[in-house]
């Protein structure tokens, strides 16, 4: 900068500084007050000055270059409720751009053609297009209210070149991410080519992706493509579609073409949480809030109701094979079947059952003579029976009928009835006709009436109520039942039982239930499967009835044991027991015994599900006495795995167990201690340390 001198001042009266003055000079020579303010203005000042100012270095590229090695900035300041700003525009406009900070409400502004475009708030909200926060969101942008082309919108354009824009499908095009602080992204919306694009020619699609609990990337959730259509999963996942309504409004979707866009629909009623099914624009099927299909009526009164105008109703037609309804469970496989085979001319009508772990079978069929058959596919060796029923072990028949009514099976020819045997709901008896007569009658109570129908004992043939009614087997009493009546001494209304010619059981004419046996005691045994809810052998109790009451204990067929009370106790009195020490250490044995998952043989006929438990042979070999051997009951085939024979089988003693787990668990309460004790005492010395 070339050398310049002062070679003029203005006299400056006091306090008169202008705001253009740059510079105040004190003139100390001379005396009187008024000579003693001298001023430099900018215009002087600078006069000759080149136009760039650099502040850090000597050769500015600019107009204004701030330089350096560290921190830098420029500071603008005015008053609390003033505003500073940064102005640029040209001779004309000198304000047409700005930034300005707004000290009274502390918003940055930014200005373009003299008018604001964008502000950031002092909560530190973007708006574009408007000068007022709506909410509390992040970024807020107003369209032009004049302008029917500029709702407020955003443009996120790639710069593809030619060969680029037209080479992959896929390439991203734009991306909004949402995510936090510690740069997880939590979801995002991907546009990205979706065929290959030219010059008026851009297929794109939308990519929606959601970050799953416990992951820290986004996946892929649902897609529209370039067609329109909406792809929700990418057949990995569970897709959900949700529609959301009022409590009382409907949720739609809705089909059709150009002319009739809801010609086809399925409305969701919020108000009777019912599914509605519309074609050509009328209700045709509906799924009620308890899951009964309706077609043809929108009050379905059963799980699968069909309602017509006509004699029309459901048609199966199969060209190629029978026509088959399938009902099926849980699995994959039918758990129920019916079928229509067509044979010799006419139509045999299959029904089918899958039993538990087998395979669908046949059950029933009605031939083409209308013949019913259950448990067989032949009517049997007898022409003309239109019934017949089969089965490899019990066959039987179920009559279901009212309360106050009677279910019967009549035997009758042309003319009239001939037999029948009939249950009375009404008064819970049965009785048995021949010739139109009754012959026998078995009340509610049990009691057998032959030849009469209104003794209140059991009578056979109007006998007299004194005497003994007898029911054996062959010579020599091998086997006998003896209902004892009124006037037979000690034995007065008692029944006995004698098998091989020994007194097995009595029952007293108070109830009471006598066994004795030489061998085995009271024993259950079913030819049903093993079932969790039939019980083997119950005690219940009733204050007003002795026919029924509360179960408060069971065994069931499975070998559940049930206690109403949670008790199940043992003899402890100590006046019952001697040699009374404590029990040796069993830590090493518990510890040993092996806690194992496993399943019985399906051939054992024991239930096949998962248990959990010990295995005899392998606790045996820790604790001997934990064991116990049983002989199989005479009559019983048990087998192994092999095939072979088992003349014993061993069981795990639970009390036992039981004792050994209460000791180990003593044991392991004392180990605690001490230990607690142990750690008491080194947080003591720690903490003594620790002060040193």
């Amino acid at each position: 900068m070339a050398d310049r001198k002062i070679t003029d001042l203005t006299a400056l009266a006091a306090g008169s500084q202008a705001t253009g003055d740059l510079l105040t000079i004190v003139d100390v020579s001379e005396g009187a007050a008024a000579d003693k303010n001298k001023k430099i203005t900018v215009e002087s000042l600078f006069k000759g000055i080149p136009s760039n100012v650099g502040i850090g270095t000597s050769s500015p590229a600019g107009d204004l270059q701030i330089s350096g090695s560290g921190d830098r900035s420029f500071l603008i300041t005015g008053g609390t409720s003033g505003t500073t700003s940064v102005q640029m525009g040209d001779s004309s406009d000198a304000d047409a751009g700005a930034i300005l900070y707004d000290n009274s409400n502390n918003s940055m502004q930014f200005k373009t053609n003299a008018s604001e475009r964008l502000r950031i708030d002092s909560s530190g909200r973007l708006l574009v297009g408007t000068s007022t926060s709506q909410g509390n969101k992040s970024l807020q942008i107003e369209g032009d209210a004049a302008s029917a082309d500029n709702p407020g919108s955003i443009l996120l354009r790639r710069g593809l070149t030619s060969a680029e824009i037209g080479s992959v499908v896929g390439r991203d095009l734009g991306e909004i991410s949402f995510g936090t602080q510690d740069g997880d992204i939590g979801a995002l919306i991907l546009a990205e080519s979706d065929g290959t694009m030219s010059s008026g020619d851009s297929p794109a699609r939308l990519v929606f992706s959601t970050t799953a609990d416990g992951a820290n990337s986004p996946t892929e959730r649902m897609r529209i493509q370039a067609d329109g259509t909406v792809k929700i999963g990418t057949g990995t996942g569970n897709p959900i579609l949700m529609l959301n309504a009022s409590t009382s409004g409907t949720s739609v979707i809705q089909m059709g073409d150009s002319a009739d866009n809801n010609i086809g629909q399925i409305h969701y009623a919020n108000s009777d949480d019912s599914m509605r099914f519309f074609a050509n624009n009328s209700e045709r099927m509906r799924i009620d809030s308890s899951g009964r299909l309706g077609i043809g009526t929108s009050s379905p009164t059963s799980k699968f109701d069909v309602e017509v105008a006509t004699n029309t109703g459901i048609n199966f037609t199969n060209i190629s094979t029978a026509p088959i309804i399938d009902f099926k469970a849980n699995s994959v496989e039918s758990a129920g079947r019916i079928r229509v085979n067509e044979a010799s001319g006419g139509g045999v009508m299959q029904f089918a059952t899958k039993t538990t772990g087998g395979t669908i079978t046949e059950a029933m069929r009605i031939d083409s003579s209308g013949r019913l058959m259950v448990g067989t596919t032949s009517p049997g060796p007898t022409a003309g029976k239109q019934l017949t029923i089969a089965d490899s072990a019990n066959a039987g028949i179920t009559i279901r009928s009212g309360t106050n009514a009677a279910g019967a099976i009549l035997f009758e020819d042309d003319t009239a009835d001939r037999g029948e045997i009939q249950y009375s709901h009404n008064g819970d008896y049965m009785r048995f006709k021949t010739a139109g007569t009754e012959r026998m009658r078995i009340s509610s109570s049990g009691t057998i009436f032959l030849g009469t129908s209104n003794s209140t004992h059991n009578t056979i043939a109007n006998t007299s109520q004194t005497a003994k009614l007898e029911l054996s087997g062959g010579g020599g009493g091998c086997g006998v039942i003896e209902l004892y009546g009124g006037s037979h001494g000690s034995n007065s209304k008692e029944i006995h039982m004698h098998t091989n010619s020994e007194h097995r059981v009595k029952v007293s004419q108070a109830g009471q239930f006598t066994i004795h046996p030489d061998s085995y005691g009271f024993g259950v045994r079913s030819q049903n499967v093993s079932n969790s809810t039939i019980e083997a052998f119950f005690v219940a109790h009733s204050s007003t009835n002795h026919n029924n009451g509360t179960i408060v204990y069971a065994n069931y067929l499975n070998g559940n044991v049930v206690n109403a009370n949670n008790s199940y106790g043992q003899l402890s009195d100590e006046r019952l027991k001697e040699n009374i020490i404590d029990a040796p250490s069993q830590w090493d044995d518990i510890k040993s015994l092996r806690v194992r998952k496993y399943n019985f043989r399906e051939d054992t006929g024991y239930e096949t599900h998962t248990q959990i438990g010990l295995v005899a042979q392998e606790a045996e070999t820790v604790c001997p006495g934990l064991v116990q051997e049983n002989s199989v009951n005479e009559g019983d085939v048990v087998l192994d795995g092999d095939g072979n024979q088992l003349e014993s089988t061993k069981r795990v003693i639970s009390s036992v167990l039981y004792m050994k787990a209460v000791k180990a668990l003593q044991e392991a309460q004392t180990r605690i201690e001490t230990l607690e004790s142990q750690h008491a005492d080194l947080l003591t010395r720690v903490t003594a340390l620790e002060a040193q």
